[in-house]
């Protein structure tokens, strides 16, 4: 979420598409991988990330933009009924151990995402 504008920055300057033939499609699960069953602050840090280039870009990716932020920012209980399943952690986990990489690298807010999550779904009895 936080290196989209630097992938899409890569995309134009290492191939022949442009942002604007760019689709967002975007996880719903398992859980660790949805990005709308995130904190409300990191929610509000994702809005600033992705509000403050948005205008730098075509309408097509504008408006994927704008769907994209309306889907996350519906609150993380709508999301935890569509999210497929709680494996998120176990698989991030294992490519770790696989690759011999640490997701805190690149992710390194994941811990309080999955925490939350735990809470969340506890509370709801959801998985």
């Amino acid at each position: 979420m936080f290196h989209i504008h630097d992938f899409i920055d890569y995309v134009e300057a290492n191939t022949p598409i442009r942002h604007t033939a760019i689709n967002f499609h975007w996880a719903v699960g398992p859980l660790g991988f949805c990005p709308g069953i995130i904190p409300d602050d990191l929610k509000d840090k994702l809005n600033s990330y992705i509000s403050d280039k948005v205008s730098d870009y075509y309408e097509n990716t504008q408006n994927n933009f704008t769907r994209f932020l309306r889907w996350v920012n519906k609150p993380s209980e709508e999301h935890l009924k569509v999210t497929y399943s709680n494996e998120g952690e176990f698989m991030i986990k294992k490519l770790d151990e696989i690759n011999k990489t640490n997701y805190k690298d690149l992710f390194p807010w994941l811990d309080d995402i999955l925490s939350y999550q735990k809470i969340l779904t506890k509370q709801l009895s959801v998985i």
